[in-house]
């Protein structure tokens, strides 16, 4: 790939004309950027949906692994209903969402 000088790949990014690339260190000439596109509203919801999934998984698996008092399965029925609801909200969400395909509720 051509590399030009610093001051002159500046002066082309000016005019608009397509610079080639010009690293600024030898760090930046190594590694190339990734430049990812923004994802979508329902990229984000189905991503949370996923972590909340997961969160109740492992608390579950917590709740397994050790004795608890009434008080601590209280505070953990309170925390799971707390996780399960907002499940259930973006699951509403991503069902209004206009687009391709309806949510799955697995």
């Amino acid at each position: 790939m051509a590399y030009l000088k610093r001051g002159r790949w500046l002066e082309r990014a000016a005019r608009n004309e397509r610079p080639c690339q010009a690293p600024v260190t030898l760090l930046e000439a190594s590694y190339p950027i990734l430049i990812m596109p923004m994802p979508s509203e329902r990229e984000k919801l189905v991503r949370d949906m996923e972590g909340l999934k997961d969160r109740i998984r492992l608390a579950w698996l917590d709740m397994l692994s050790e004795p608890m008092t009434a008080g601590e399965r209280q505070a953990f029925r309170n925390s799971l209903e707390s996780l399960i609801s907002e499940l259930n909200n973006l699951h509403t969400k991503l069902d209004q969402l206009p687009g391709p395909g309806v949510a799955s509720h697995s």
